[in-house]
């Protein structure tokens, strides 16, 4: 009962720390570019997971709803390896651009597998029990496609560490002496450093919860799970701390502050007087 209530607290620290860093991309106009966007799609994703997780625990709900928040969690992975895509596909092209419809095709991309796999194995397990063979059958390959996608966000994780290290040599071979574009170049990489950190962070999800889940299907109980259900269940807190303190994040919420209340009063006196 201890173990469950302090769980309970983690869960709920995370939950809110969650809706903290969702807030403050949703506010800031710089930050939701479609980064932003796939970084609060994931979290969002958590959130969900993690208060389904919690109503679990804490009140009787019919066995078949187990299988309904890994749902969320198989989309919370997803929109990571996403991010790891589209971290690499920035840092590769050359012009910057994006699409017109890139988030639409990367919710194309979440939810379709999010809906057939996981969503069918909650769909037969709530309304077909009698199905239930066909259900492990589909929880198989969920685990399967799961395990896919995370190896190619480690993937992509690697190869957009690899090409900012091979860039940056390029740079420094070529523009030696040149201060001042040794500082943008160290500045620009710095930017997408730190998004790959918060990616990567973000995927330490996945690895502690498949630890915890198949050394406990084969019946392993040792202190150590608990402590790993812990960092699972407090993710949250995790990338509110590497997302929100920071210089220029703090900047960008300061100006949008001020920011603000400023343009209410231009509208305000352009409501009083109109042109």
């Amino acid at each position: 009962m201890a173990l469950s209530f302090y769980r309970s607290i983690v869960i709920a620290i995370s939950l809110t720390c969650n809706i903290l860093t969702i807030a403050a991309y949703l506010y800031v106009r710089k930050l939701r570019n479609t980064l932003g966007k796939c970084v609060i799609s994931s979290l969002l994703t958590n959130f969900m997971w993690q208060s389904l997780g919690l109503i679990q625990m804490w009140f009787s709900v019919p066995h078949s709803f187990n299988k309904v928040p890994f749902v969320f969690f198989f989309a919370h992975n997803f929109w990571l390896s996403v991010m790891s895509y589209h971290l690499w596909r920035t840092f590769k092209s050359v012009n910057g651009e994006e699409p017109r419809f890139l988030f639409l095709a990367y919710n194309v991309y979440v939810w379709v597998p999010t809906a057939i796999l996981p969503g069918g194995t909650a769909f037969i397990y709530l309304f077909y029990g009698e199905l239930i063979n066909i259900a492990a059958t589909f929880f198989l390959c969920t685990f399967l496609v799961l395990l896919i996608s995370s190896v190619l966000t480690l993937i992509m994780f690697l190869l957009t560490i690899t090409h900012i290290l091979k860039v940056k040599r390029q740079v420094m071979k070529l523009t030696q002496g040149d201060e001042e574009t040794m500082t943008c170049f160290n500045l620009d990489s710095e930017t997408y450093l730190y998004c790959l950190r918060i990616h990567f962070v973000m995927g330490l999800t996945w690895t502690p919860f498949f630890i915890s889940y198949v050394v406990s299907s084969i019946g392993f109980r040792h202190p150590i799970l608990n402590v790993i259900d812990f960092l699972i269940w407090g993710n949250g807190a995790f990338v509110f701390i590497l997302l929100i303190p920071k210089r220029n994040t703090l900047r960008l919420l300061e100006d949008s502050l001020r920011g603000r209340p400023k343009k209410q009063f231009v509208r305000a006196q352009r409501v009083k007087s109109p042109a």
